[in-house]
């Protein structure tokens, strides 16, 4: 005997998917703990290596970064 044959069923439209998505995405949402951490650098490090400079201003925001790390329960 083989196996059994797939059920057809009705292709999902995209408002089902996209309503779907936001659902499994909400429930992720719910069960991730967040925590927000600023890091700078260091005075000692603010230096030029070519220059010795340490005379610096703002170019823009920076650019944020995202970490992920898994605490089992």
């Amino acid at each position: 005997m083989g196996k059994m044959p797939k059920i057809a069923r009705p292709p999902r439209t995209p408002a089902e998917v996209a309503d779907s998505r936001l659902q499994q995405a909400l429930l992720r949402a719910d069960k991730v703990v967040t925590e927000e951490k600023v890091e700078s650098v260091p005075e000692a490090l603010k230096k030029c290596p070519a220059c010795d400079g340490t005379s610096f201003r703002s170019v823009g925001t920076g650019k944020p970064s995202e970490s992920y790390v898994y605490v089992p329960r």
